[in-house]
């Protein structure tokens, strides 16, 4: 099942809290300043997903969109996890793409952007694992 964020532009616990977000995607309001991602999956084995769609052959992240994803996944990760504030130390990004661009999708990680400039931020880099997904 799958809860759609559109009474509120902030993605937080508390327009949704954790228990009832695990399991279940969380499409955020398009209005929400989370350029970077479509969709968030958070799984009852405390994994953390988030997933970008796009149809081109590359696509940066946006870095103030990872940032609010991250901290929307640490907060929920907090509430869940018997650990309390521990933090996972990654989460990933999946490119979902179709089956005509799979092939050509850059096989490199894609980079950050901030104000439509390349950045590099290491730390929030070794925290986003980076995939490609062919959805047909």
């Amino acid at each position: 099942s799958a809860l759609y964020q559109k009474d509120s532009k902030t993605l937080n616990t508390v327009v949704y809290p954790s228990d009832e977000t695990k399991d279940k995607v969380v499409w955020p309001n398009p209005d929400c300043l989370l350029p970077a991602i479509d969709m968030l999956i958070f799984k009852s084995t405390l994994d953390g997903m988030m997933f970008q769609m796009t149809v081109a052959t590359s696509h940066t992240l946006n870095l103030s969109g990872i940032q609010v994803a991250t901290s929307y996944l640490d907060s929920v990760h907090t509430d869940l996890s018997d650990a309390g504030t521990v933090k996972p130390d990654q989460y990933k990004v999946f490119f979902a793409v179709p089956p005509d661009i799979y092939d050509a999708f850059s096989q490199t990680n894609q980079s950050f952007t901030a104000k439509g400039k390349k950045v590099a931020n290491s730390a929030l880099s070794a925290r986003v694992l980076q995939y490609v997904i062919k959805i047909d």
